[in-house]
């Protein structure tokens, strides 16, 4: 139980503490609400909440010990302002102010915007192709090493 609460805060409590931008910076300020524009239009919040929602469903079946409550609690808490709260610092740290303009600027076009509407389904999509390729890797490699006597 500790190891499943542990994977499930410690990347939010890492996030939370990048600094936010002194009040009187205007162009951190700026930049913060470029990005904040950014995650809206990319629907981050909500896809994030999707994922939240499938890694718990995942995180119940490893850890039966935790009560259901605790994955409503859970779910509950997880909304998309929140998510995308938690994403506004990584983006700050990794993009410079005008690659944010740049990436919204095509975010906003209708080829950006169909892109977009369309990245979580491509997401989902290749995430379910990688699981279902390690799965398949790991029995090979299984097969190969219980026949050389190995497992």
């Amino acid at each position: 139980m500790r190891r499943a609460l542990t994977l499930l805060v410690l990347p939010a409590a890492l996030m939370a503490q990048a600094p936010a931008p002194a009040a009187d910076d205007a162009a951190a300020l700026a930049k913060r609400a470029d990005i904040r524009k950014l995650l809206e239009v990319m629907h981050a919040g909500e896809t994030a909440s999707q994922s939240m929602q499938k890694m718990a469903e995942a995180m119940k079946i490893a850890n039966k010990d935790l009560p259901a409550e605790f994955w409503d609690e859970f779910l509950k808490e997880a909304t998309p302002e929140k998510l995308t709260e938690i994403a506004v610092p990584v983006y700050e740290k990794n993009l410079t102010a005008q690659e944010v303009k740049a990436y919204l600027a095509f975010a906003t076009t209708p080829d950006g915007a169909a892109i977009m509407r369309k990245m979580p389904q491509i997401g989902s999509e290749a995430m379910a192709a990688g699981q279902a390729w390690g799965q398949q890797l790991g029995m090979q490699i299984a097969q190969k090493l219980h026949a050389e006597g190995k497992m």
